[in-house]
């Protein structure tokens, strides 16, 4: 009823290799920090291959190109602190090994993979919901469509992604992030 307004915003965080998965994880640890700092719930996602998103459910109160610039604004901002260690240039030549921070995600008729999508890899990994305290717990492919849904059983760390507390608002979350981080 909305198209041009998302009900999420998604932070990819991307690896060059797999000796950056810790740099993967400390990135969405500060991610995690930041978003809820700034009043919004994030939710985290293994996806199947290498990296992690960072998926943050909105009210669908801004259009794709107020939420994509806030993700951008939010990346950068990390980015500047860390950019020995993490880029946002989408040319994978001129990542220069860094860990990629894609915001790519939030806009018009891009894709992202859905949460208990299998993926097409050896072994078949499946992107894996996972909760926070899982963070340092996982590898990126070790839930495959012959583990996953019994790793899970009946707990879903995403349940309640949409309850209407959880749901962020990017304009009270840009004016936090404006009046209590970036200065």
């Amino acid at each position: 009823d909305k198209i041009e307004y998302p009900d999420k915003m998604i932070f990819d965080i991307d690896p060059a290799n797999a000796e950056q998965m810790h740099v993967v994880l400390e990135t969405a640890k500060g991610l995690h920090y930041m978003l809820e700092r700034i009043g919004l719930t994030p939710y985290l996602l293994s996806t199947g291959s290498r990296g992690l998103h960072i998926v943050v459910p909105l009210n669908r109160s801004a259009d794709y190109k107020e939420v994509r610039g806030f993700a951008q604004m939010i990346s950068q901002f990390i980015v500047d602190r860390y950019h020995e260690h993490l880029t946002m240039e989408q040319r994978i030549e001129k990542r220069k090994g860094k860990v990629f921070i894609d915001i790519n995600r939030n806009s018009f008729a891009q894709t992202a993979i859905a949460p208990y999508s299998v993926r097409a890899l050896d072994h078949a990994p499946v992107a894996m919901p996972l909760s926070w305290d899982e963070l340092y717990h996982f590898h990126p492919q070790e839930n495959t469509i012959f583990n996953a849904f019994m790793k899970r059983k009946n707990k879903d760390p995403w349940k309640g992604f949409f309850n209407k507390k959880n749901i962020g608002n990017i304009a009270d979350a840009k004016q936090n992030f404006l009046d209590n981080i970036k200065r």
